[in-house]
């Protein structure tokens, strides 16, 4: 991913998405980083995310727009 769609996925994060991962899988759901993460190291972790039941690198984001 390039430097654009970092910004992009940041900020996208509390709004409802539709993602669309490596695999075709296409996910609709609110972004938000992962909480186990977020947990463990005290910050958030802006290379991990969640959106529905799945968690995912910010690597595996084929395509994502809001809703």
């Amino acid at each position: 991913m390039d430097i654009h769609r970092d910004n992009e996925l940041d900020s996208l994060i509390g709004k409802a998405v539709e993602v669309v991962l490596f695999d075709n899988t296409v996910i609709k759901g609110v972004l938000g980083y992962t909480a186990e993460f977020s947990e463990k190291y005290k910050y958030r972790k802006p290379s991990y995310y969640t959106c529905g039941d799945y968690d995912f690198r910010k690597s595996h984001v084929k395509k994502i727009r809001g809703l």
